[in-house]
């Protein structure tokens, strides 16, 4: 009963992750229409990759994961010399007219090798075991936040909470642990705005209530598109700003105020329920994991999907400053499709056997 639970779930999770990336497609046509052919590129590459994750299986793919973690750390270590520099932040390598940014993948690659490390252990996590994952974590997060990027740093953080949450750690010890980790972060963040003139944007983070800055312009901008969008149609701005004002990134950072201001906040109520369903759906899934790993996959996977939610939710409407975090499966761009796909056919391998191979399996084990 509860693998065939587990099935049903997986296949709202699916149907609703297909249904965000077809409203992605919608925003690109409407708004950058000469970008649909590199959208839907990109859509069959998350397709591709969802795809490889599930075909691989979940005890192959954990065999790899050392040479694919080892890739993602050479990607981030060479980021900060020869990847392609937007307003100072240097995250992403361009090849021809592809632009990719590893650190995107540093969440779920670092599930993987929690899970490749709990698969490794017996019980009980080893103490060599545990310096692995904290030394892997610690430079991950160090390598991204050079980049810089302070998000995705603090991502890495509240994900190594989860995954500690998930592999059973006493509640003195995670505490403990979060809150060490959160005043590290904040001290890198302090020193780096202190001595490092070349991280030209973070002046945003300081001021960012002053609206003659770009980025304060970006939240003031959503917050009027919001406002004075109808329920099923187009936002209608008063006259005076129709002509001089455009919400920026719309189908990457804000699809999902994109799409309310084009098409109501029908458009943005669906795709907020989609979202929460795959959330809702990957946690009862984790919960139903009896095998450590699994769970521990299924959770932190399911993580990846649900931080950068949130946290855009937050940043369109002006509850966080915005900074280059994307709605999952709602937004345009290669690498975000990527590792959304990535997550999402992290949680199918083992959600999609059938009760009898389960059974089987289990008798060989």
């Amino acid at each position: 009963m509860t693998q065939h639970l587990k099935q049903k779930l997986a296949a709202i999770m699916t149907g609703c992750a297909i249904l965000l990336s077809i409203g992605n497609l919608i925003i690109v046509n409407a708004l950058q229409p000469q970008d649909i052919n590199t959208a839907i590129v990109n859509l069959i590459c998350g397709i591709i990759a969802a795809a490889a994750v599930y075909f691989c299986g979940f005890k192959r793919l954990l065999k790899v994961i050392p040479y694919l973690l080892i890739l993602e750390l050479l990607l981030l270590l060479i980021c900060p010399v020869f990847a392609y520099n937007i307003n100072g932040a240097s995250r992403w390598l361009q090849v021809g007219s592809f632009r990719f940014a590893p650190a995107t993948l540093a969440m779920p690659m670092l599930c993987l090798f929690w899970a490749y490390i709990k698969d490794k252990s017996a019980d009980k996590i080893s103490r060599k075991n545990w310096i692995s994952l904290a030394t892997v974590t610690l430079l991950t997060f160090v390598l991204v936040i050079v980049q810089p990027f302070m998000t995705m740093a603090l991502f890495i953080i509240i994900l190594s909470a989860v995954m500690l949450y998930l592999t059973g750690v006493n509640w003195k010890v995670l505490i403990i642990t979060i809150i060490g980790s959160l005043i590290g972060f904040f001290t890198v963040l302090v020193a780096f705005f202190r001595s490092n003139p070349w991280i030209r944007h973070t002046d945003f983070f300081k001021n960012y209530l002053d609206y003659d800055m770009e980025s304060a312009y970006h939240t003031w901008i959503c917050l009027k598109t919001l406002k004075h969008s109808v329920f099923v149609g187009k936002y209608q701005f008063p006259p005076e700003m129709s002509q001089t004002h455009h919400i920026p990134n719309a189908i990457t950072d804000s699809a999902l105020v994109a799409g309310c201001g084009e098409f109501g906040y029908l458009f943005m109520i669906g795709a907020l329920l989609l979202t929460a369903a795959i959330i809702c759906c990957g946690i009862i899934i984790t919960k139903r994991c009896e095998n450590p790993t699994e769970k521990l996959l299924a959770g932190g996977m399911t993580a990846v999907i649900a931080l950068p939610a949130l946290t855009n939710i937050l940043m369109m409407f002006g509850l966080l400053p915005i900074g280059g975090v994307t709605f999952p499966f709602l937004a345009y761009g290669g690498s975000a499709m990527i590792v959304n796909a990535l997550a999402l056919g992290g949680i199918l391998p083992f959600t999609l056997k059938s009760p009898k191979n389960q059974m089987q399996q289990d008798t060989k084990n």
